[in-house]
């Protein structure tokens, strides 16, 4: 299972979640990089898996653009 990231040079925990290749185009980059804002474990752990329901959520947009665009 994925977990939260800690930037080292802010305290700060991020979400770091793949693009899939297939949207790499779309998106303009590899790897999305989510800030979760806070300098707390506990509370990184519970924005965490509402970070990571909101990245997919907006993939699965960009899927359905690129369709859309592609079948245009």
């Amino acid at each position: 299972m994925a977990r939260p990231w800690k930037n080292h040079s802010s305290d700060v925990y991020y979400v770091r979640n793949a693009v899939p290749a297939r949207l790499r185009g779309l998106v303009g980059k590899s790897r999305e990089k989510v800030s979760l804002g806070t300098h707390y474990p506990g509370e990184a752990r519970r924005r965490h898996t509402e970070a990571v329901f909101e990245i997919e959520r907006r993939s699965l947009n960009n899927q359905r653009v690129r369709r859309a665009t592609w079948r245009a």
